[in-house]
């Protein structure tokens, strides 16, 4: 009887966390198109793709470093609190965030006066404007995996909402004081996420999950923290150090076809290429970040249940499972997406981007399909192989950089956009193959 009770206590709260996880990311999508709204209304085309090629430096900083922690923080947590070790779990994403902020400080301010000595124009501003942007996004990811880790789905479906609201209302107010300017508008998103950093930093004191991380009291216990930590730190550091390499190949895969266009094509190009990529991108992206936010904790946790090896077989369950659904929802989605593309895209962004709107139905297959193979790496992340995916980043990434090169030559925009569904193609296949080779791998 009491077995019974607590699988159904158990599949209650299963079904309130996915709740909150599917409302936050609706919400996040739904102000997410009121940004493109805005923003290409206000902007236009070309300052609107400046601000975005801006985005892509902050996502250069945040792939490299802030990525690789916000998934360590996830994936330790359950790990910590197996061990009882939550306190020096924290003590160490703590300790590691205070280091990069003030190491991401100087460079943001000198490479903004380098940049005005010998460039000039916008980009010193949007640079110094992304760096600093990313800094506090990144810490705002550390917090929002750590209660992912914890499966506190409320606090992080709240802080997501309201960091979109955050940086559209700060992007908007920052142009009204301050004049149309893309770096202007990247400073003013910067102002919003510093606000919804504060609260997350609140909620993290009074958490009660937190209480272990007060400091060690006595000598002996101190020494035997600073053990654990390193133990800690060592641990981190080598589920960390394969997504540095993962990193560079993810960048080129994700947001190297809009410096490939700025090149063959200019920012007017890159602003209509991105506006579309955003609307096109979002529902899929959504449906992608739900199952994972979702999922990940729950096969994570499988997967630490001492080798149980019924428990492992449920965690892969899930990822086919999920995988299933998500392919199921593409064959839906992308013939829509083709049918209705230019009253979506007139509905989304300014009417400058309707001419562009065949790009639409290009853009959700191919973030579609990369997401659904996205969705299979939890596999070997939870088997603590993130390395095993980088030769499938770097296959497709060269896929996509040489087909964006191609395709923005012959056909610019749209091309760009069809290199991407064969990006993705080839990045899922790579990823099917590699999971086979870990299944078997891991029945040995």
């Amino acid at each position: 009887m009491y077995c019974w009770v607590s699988y159904i206590l158990l599949m209650v709260r299963e079904r309130q966390e996915l709740v909150w996880v599917a409302g936050g990311q609706m919400f996040t999508l739904g102000i997410g198109f009121l940004s493109i709204k805005v923003l290409t209304n206000i902007m236009g085309t070309a300052a609107y793709g400046q601000l975005m090629l801006g985005i892509s430096i902050a996502a250069l900083i945040s792939l490299f470093i802030y990525g690789p922690l916000g998934q360590a923080a996830i994936r330790f947590y359950s790990v910590c609190r197996k061990r009882g070790d939550l306190g020096n779990y924290v003590c160490a994403f703590r300790n590691i965030h205070a280091r990069l902020l003030w190491a991401l400080l100087l460079p943001t301010f000198a490479t903004a006066v380098v940049l005005h000595l010998v460039v000039g124009g916008v980009w010193p501003y949007l640079v110094a404007a992304a760096i600093l942007y990313s800094a506090i996004t990144g810490i705002n990811l550390g917090f929002l995996s750590m209660f992912s880790g914890m499966r506190r789905r409320a606090v992080v479906a709240v802080h997501q909402t309201s960091e979109s609201a955050a940086r559209l209302l700060g992007a908007v107010i920052a142009m009204l004081i301050a004049g149309i300017s893309p770096g202007v508008a990247l400073f003013g998103y910067a102002s919003g996420s510093l606000l919804v950093l504060g609260s997350l930093f609140r909620v993290a004191n009074t958490a009660d999950e937190l209480d272990h991380g007060r400091p060690q009291r006595t000598l002996s216990e101190g020494t035997a923290s600073g053990a654990a930590r390193k133990t800690i730190y060592d641990e981190i550091w080598r589920y960390v150090l394969p997504f540095l390499a993962w990193a560079a190949i993810g960048y080129a895969f994700m947001h190297g076809d809009r410096w490939v266009l700025q090149g063959v094509r200019g920012s007017e190009a890159v602003g209509t290429y991105v506006a579309i990529y955003q609307i096109g991108s979002a529902l899929p992206n959504a449906i992608i970040s739900i199952i994972s936010l979702y999922l990940e904790p729950l096969i994570f946790e499988r997967f630490e249940a001492s080798g149980v090896v019924g428990y492992k077989m449920a965690g892969t369950t899930l990822i086919r499972r999920a995988a299933l659904y998500i392919g199921l929802f593409l064959v839906i989605i992308v013939p829509t997406a083709s049918v209705w593309s230019k009253e979506i895209v007139d509905f989304v962004a300014s009417p400058e981007f309707t001419r562009h709107s065949s790009l639409l139905a290009w853009v959700v297959a191919g973030t579609g399909i990369t997401g659904l193979g996205q969705i299979l790496t939890i596999q070997g992340l939870a088997m603590r192989r993130p390395s095993a995916y980088i030769g499938s980043k770097a296959v497709a990434a060269t896929v996509l950089l040489g087909g964006a090169y191609f395709g923005a030559i012959q056909r610019g925009a749209e091309g760009v956009a069809m290199a991407l569904v064969a990006a993705g193609s080839v990045y899922l296949v790579s990823v099917l193959i590699v999971n086979a080779r870990l299944a078997r791998y891991e029945s040995h």
